[in-house]
C-alpha cells in the first residue's frame, strides 16, 4: 500500500528549459502504457532534495503502487457451471463382489403358520438374515381339476423281476346249497389249495316238453354189444382214442361225458369245453 502522496505527471518528449518544464496531469493510471516514463513529484521531500522533481518510474510500476487493498471474497455462485466432458481415462477395476457360501435356517421348525429365520453367509464373512412365513395348509378344493395328460410309456426293464409265487390250485368243487332239481338254483363252492374259497351259482333248467316232431334217423349204430364196446375200451391198444365232440348247435355247457351212481344221480360231468364238474353225495 502506498503511504505517500504522489502527484503523477506525464513526461512528454519536449526539450526541458532551464527555468521550467512543460507537464500535464494524468490521473487515469490504468491507461498508462507499461513502458511510459513517469516523473513523480513528492511534496514530502525537503526543498533542497535534488530528487524532489526528478524521480522517474515506469508506467507498470505506477500501476502496481496504485493498486488498492484486495476486496472481500465474493459470494459463491448459485448457478451451477456446465457439466465437464466425460473422462477418456478408464478408472481402476473394482474389487470382486462377495459370493454366497451358504443359506441355512437358523431358527424355526417350518411348521405351518409359523415364521422361520434364514441366514445368508457370504464369502467375506458377512451375514444377512431374512424371515419366511410358513403358510398354513389350505382347505382341500371341492372342484376337481382337469385331467392331466397321459404319461409317456416307460422303457421296458432289462432287469428280470423276482419269480412270482405259484398260483393256488383247486382242491375241491362242492355244491353247498340246492338240490339240483330242475328250475332251481344251486350254489357251488370252490376251495383252493391256499385255503381261500369262491362261490358261484348254477341254475338248473327245467325239463323241456317232449318234441312232437320226430328227428331225422340216426346213423347206423355199432353192431357191437355193450360188453364188446366196454371190452374194446379196456383193451390196452396203442393209439386207441375215445372221441366225444361238441355238436354244431350244442352250447359249451353241454355234457359230453356223464358218470352216474346206482340211483342215476350225476357224480361227474365233462362239458363240451372240457370243464369237469364233480358232485357230492347227497
Amino acid at each position: 500500500m502506498v503511504t505517500r502522496l504522489f502527484y503523477i505527471l506525464l513526461l512528454i518528449s519536449v526539450p526541458l528549459s532551464a527555468q521550467g518544464r512543460d507537464y500535464w496531469e494524468f490521473p487515469d493510471a490504468a491507461a498508462l502504457p507499461d513502458s511510459a516514463r513517469i516523473l513523480v513529484y513528492d511534496p514530502t521531500l525537503p526543498p533542497t532534495d535534488v530528487n524532489k522533481k526528478s524521480r522517474n518510474i515506469t508506467g507498470s510500476k505506477i500501476k502496481e503502487l496504485l493498486k488498492g487493498d484486495p476486496g472481500a471474497p465474493g459470494a459463491a455462485s448459485t448457478v451451477p457451471g456446465p457439466p465437464g466432458a466425460d473422462s477418456t481415462v478408464p478408472g481402476p477395476p473394482g474389487t470382486d463382489a462377495p459370493t454366497i457360501s451358504s443359506v441355512a435356517r437358523t431358527s424355526g421348525t417350518g411348521a405351518p403358520g409359523t415364521t422361520d429365520t434364514y441366514t445368508i453367509l457370504l464369502s467375506n464373512g458377512a451375514t444377512h438374515a431374512f424371515t419366511v412365513y410358513n403358510g398354513a395348509n389350505g382347505a382341500d378344493s371341492i372342484v376337481p381339476g382337469p385331467p392331466g395328460d397321459n404319461g409317456r410309456d416307460g422303457a421296458d426293464s432289462i432287469v428280470p423281476g423276482p419269480p412270482g409265487a405259484d398260483a393256488p390250485t383247486i382242491s375241491s368243487v362242492v355244491r353247498t346249497s340246492g338240490t339240483g332239481a330242475p328250475g332251481t338254483t344251486d350254489t357251488y363252492t370252490i376251495t383252493l389249495s391256499n385255503g381261500s374259497t369262491h362261490t358261484f351259482t348254477v341254475y338248473n333248467g327245467a325239463n323241456g316238453a317232449d318234441s312232437t316232431v320226430p328227428g331225422p334217423p340216426g346213423s347206423p349204430g355199432s353192431p357191437d354189444t355193450q360188453s364188446e364196446i366196454l371190452g374194446k375200451l379196456a383193451a390196452p391198444v396203442d393209439g386207441a382214442v375215445l372221441k366225444v365232440q361238441q355238436g354244431p348247435s350244442e352250447p359249451e355247457t353241454a355234457n359230453k361225458i356223464e358218470v352216474r351212481d346206482t340211483t342215476g344221480a350225476l357224480r361227474m360231468v365233462v362239458t363240451a369245453t372240457g370243464a369237469i364238474r364233480i358232485f357230492n353225495t347227497p
